[in-house]
């Protein structure tokens, strides 16, 4: 019996182009035995096996198994070889993902970079505007003055501008609140910030302090001091050279006499009583001149300073009413008369008697509380 030894080798097709049916635009793989033919990437074989096409629109890839499904916005189209193609801003297979330019990107002063979908941009910041119109990509932020323009701003009494921004204050009585934006009426009285000593009035943006019967208002507009209020009657010797209806008081020779007489008192009686508040003339008649006068004091001693200004009133020599020279001639105190003569108490005790365990102290005419009487 024979036996033969057979060796067989390979024969590679692709290493020559009669051996093997792949088009040109194929590529040949040998195998053994054997051989086929593959694509590009980009590129699958059609139904013949031998000659590749490019992939449709909708895939990518070895043999075109890759599905585009390309983002709509993102993409600019599918490539058949590495897929989606990104607009700029955008990544992923897909181009489904936001590329944040932003952080490798540099703005201008009061500019920002803004991320956005796509090309990020820098843009001015709120309270800024760009001034540079030649060229969008180089801003050149200027602050905008709001409150220049009421359009731009919802202040309703005072507006202050600041860089990039501006706020709204309020005249002096108001509180700008928040949430309404407007401002609002201070109620001082309420909030316990007066300066009232005694009532205090609420008005829109501000207050007035008033007082209680017996007291006044001080200069200051705002303290209540205590007041004593006199019925003098003083006899001038003045003689009246022209008819006065004294019985009209509205009438204008009563109405010149009456204010030169009060101006007349008011001026003489302060020499001394620097507590006198008012000199209010409130009926007048003939003889001489009868005045009977209202005298309003502050203080606590006002009857010891009516008293002084009396006298000094008895003795003043140089009195003039309406341009003509006049003395007083006698003045009663709620109808009593008063003397000149005497000590300050006994004057002050014609204005007004101390309270029952008091006594009048001669310097100041002022009324001491006497010690042995609290026991």
């Amino acid at each position: 019996m024979l036996y033969f030894l057979c060796h067989f080798s390979d024969v590679d097709e692709c290493a020559n182009k009669e051996m093997h049916g792949c088009d040109g635009n194929a590529m040949c793989v040998n195998e053994k035995p054997g051989y086929k033919c593959n694509c590009h990437i980009g590129s699958k074989l059609d139904n013949t096996g031998r000659s590749c096409r490019t992939c449709p629109n909708d895939s990518w890839g070895i043999d075109c198994n890759m599905s585009c499904a390309c983002s709509t916005a993102a993409a600019s189209r599918c490539d058949p070889v590495s897929g989606c193609v990104c607009n700029p801003g955008y990544t992923g297979t897909h181009c489904e993902a936001n590329i944040n330019q932003c952080l490798n990107k540099t703005c201008g002063a009061h500019a920002e970079c803004i991320d956005q979908p796509g090309i990020d941009a820098c843009q001015c910041m709120p309270g800024y505007r760009n001034i540079n119109t030649s060229s969008e990509s180089s801003l050149q932020c200027q602050d905008i003055d709001e409150c220049a323009e009421t359009s731009l701003n919802d202040c309703d009494q005072k507006c202050n501008n600041v860089d990039g921004g501006y706020n709204c204050t309020c005249y002096a009585g108001y509180h700008y609140d928040s949430t309404l934006r407007k401002c609002v009426d201070i109620n001082e009285c309420e909030f316990k910030t007066s300066k009232c000593s005694h009532i205090c009035n609420n008005k829109e943006g501000n207050y007035s302090c008033d007082c209680p019967p017996g007291f006044r208002l001080d200069q200051d507009g705002h303290t209540c001091k205590g007041t004593s209020q006199k019925i003098v009657t003083i006899t001038l010797d003045y003689t009246v050279t022209e008819n006065v209806d004294w019985n009209n008081q509205t009438s204008k020779k009563y109405t010149e006499l009456k204010t030169a007489t009060e101006q007349l008192l008011y001026n003489v009686l302060t020499r001394v009583m620097k507590d006198l508040v008012s000199v209010t003339v409130t009926k007048m008649w003939s003889g001489s001149l009868h005045v009977d006068t209202d005298l309003l004091v502050s203080g606590t001693n006002s009857a010891s300073s009516i008293a002084q200004g009396l006298t000094a009133l008895y003795k003043a020599r140089d009195l003039a009413l309406l341009d003509q020279h006049v003395t007083v001639t006698n003045v009663t105190v709620g109808g009593q008369p008063f003397h000149l003569n005497g000590s300050l108490c006994q004057r002050r005790e014609e204005i007004e008697k101390c309270l029952d365990g008091q006594v009048c102290e001669e310097e100041g005419g002022t009324c001491r509380l006497v010690v042995d009487a609290l026991h």
